[in-house]
């Protein structure tokens, strides 16, 4: 009598890409393919899935083919793809997923083998898509940019650019240092402090003056305000400018200074 058994490959998959890809990150993303098992000096065609609403030429490039091939006596495989530039900044974030089709009878268990990521064309984008649900994000009343879902006084849009969270309150003590700031210098000059994030590209912000409240239009410009400082922070940096002209608080005219943030 004799014994001999086959041993069935299976097929799992690794990459760099994460869930949430900016358009205008050149940097590749490669889907790697890992087999075990089955006889390594065969070679071994896998059937690829590709869903989602992204295109190849627009949204990514080259066209991911529609099926892998493992080279007699190689354990990988894979291909690699670039993301495109958007050019509307405001172009809408496209889906892609890619895993092992279903009639690929050795595969192991299809988590393994899928992911699924979003092409977005603007930051602000990317992270909301992290912070809020699907359902979040169809309500603007929870994921628009002057929502407040967690109820700290402060706009989804003003949470992004200081780098907190729009779903978790946070108290003065903890958001202390990300907090616009008002003080005095030593020659009496009005100054502004502010946490600018690094990795906020698509945000403007814009520090404006004005001696009254009730009257004044608020003003903006090297003519009423310069900056003095940049203080290094993790994640960004500490802003500092002040208003040109100096301040008498027991005199007029007062001195008022805030701190607009747009998206571009």
């Amino acid at each position: 009598y004799s014994l001999a058994w086959f041993t069935a490959p299976t097929v799992a998959l690794s990459t760099n890409a994460s869930a949430s890809v900016l358009r205008s990150d050149s940097t590749p993303l490669t889907f790697t393919f890992t087999r075990a098992g089955g006889d390594l000096s065969l070679p071994l065609t896998i059937p690829l899935n590709i869903t989602g609403n992204a295109v190849s030429g627009i949204h990514y490039t080259p066209a991911i083919p529609a099926s892998l091939t493992f080279a007699p006596n190689t354990t990988t495989a894979g291909f690699t793809i670039t993301p495109v530039s958007a050019a509307n900044p405001d172009a809408p974030s496209a889906t892609l997923s890619i895993n092992l089709a279903s009639d690929f009878a050795s595969a192991p268990d299809p988590s393994a083998n899928t992911h699924s990521l979003a092409f977005h064309a603007r930051p602000y984008s990317a992270w909301r898509s992290t912070r809020f649900t699907p359902a979040q994000l169809a309500d603007p009343l929870v994921s628009g940019d002057t929502a407040d879902p967690d109820a700290d006084g402060l706009a989804n849009l003003l949470e992004y650019a200081f780098g907190l969270e729009p779903l978790s309150a946070d108290s003065p003590a903890t958001a202390s240092d990300r907090l616009p700031s008002n003080g005095l210098d030593a020659q009496n000059h009005l100054t502004l402090s502010y946490f600018h994030a690094t990795d906020r590209p698509d945000l403007v912000f814009t520090a404006e003056y004005t001696t009254d409240l009730a009257a004044s239009p608020w003003q903006s410009g090297p003519t009423l305000t310069e900056e003095v400082s940049r203080e290094p922070l993790p994640g960004g940096e500490r802003v500092t400018v002040r208003a040109l002209a100096p301040s008498d608080p027991d005199s007029a005219p007062r001195h008022f200074l805030r701190l607009r943030v747009t998206r571009q």
